[in-house]
C-alpha cells in the first residue's frame, strides 16, 4: 500500500495504459499523465488487470507469450492462495 498523507489528493481509480521500467502512462482528470515508479510506489494502493478469453489463443497463451495457467499460479502465489492447478478460467462467451 502507498503511504500517501491523510487529506491528500487521491482515492480514485485510474487506468494505466502503458508502462516501462521508469514510468506508467495513465489517464486521470481528463488528461494523460506520466507517473514515475517512485510516485507509483508511494501512492498506488491496488492494481487490477483485465484478461479476456479473446486475448488468449486456444492453448491459453496471450500475444506477449504469457501462459494463462502460469499467470493464475503467480497471482495465487502473490496473494498467498494455494496454486491448485485448476485456474478459474473466464467463461466462454458467444456474441450474436
Amino acid at each position: 500500500t502507498g503511504d500517501s498523507a491523510p487529506g491528500s489528493w487521491g482515492g480514485h481509480g485510474i487506468p494505466y495504459r502503458e508502462y516501462d521500467a521508469e514510468s506508467f502512462k495513465c489517464v486521470t482528470w481528463g488528461a494523460e499523465l506520466l507517473l514515475t515508479v517512485p510516485f507509483h510506489q508511494t501512492y498506488a494502493q491496488q492494481a487490477h488487470v483485465v484478461v479476456t478469453n479473446e486475448m488468449l489463443d486456444k492453448r491459453g497463451v496471450g500475444p506477449s507469450g504469457v501462459v494463462w495457467d502460469d499467470l493464475i499460479a503467480d497471482i495465487k502465489a502473490l496473494s498467498g492462495q494455494q496454486a491448485d492447478g485448476d485456474p478459474a478460467r473466464a467463461p466462454q462467451t458467444t456474441l450474436a
